[in-house]
């Protein structure tokens, strides 16, 4: 394996950090830990994480247009 990334000028794959430890992971378990805390909250006025976001984006620039809510250079944009 070593020989065949040298060959094609590749950095050799470095060994597997476990689970617990790889950044993509600490990733997901914030974002699911935000997650369900925020949905604790908004349970109580019977929204969701993105019903909720689409409502702050919507008191924050008063009218948007469907497609302003995904795109990604619109400041609060990418909503899923």
């Amino acid at each position: 394996m070593k020989q065949e990334a040298q060959r094609r000028g590749v950095a050799e794959p470095a060994a597997e950090a476990p689970l617990e430890q790889r950044l993509s992971f600490l990733v997901h378990a914030i974002h699911a830990r935000i997650g369900a805390i925020g949905n604790r909250h908004f349970r109580a006025h019977d929204l969701n994480q993105y019903s909720a976001r689409i409502l702050v984006l919507l008191l924050e620039h008063e009218e948007l247009r469907t497609g302003e809510l995904n795109r990604p250079g619109f400041q609060g944009g990418w909503l899923i």
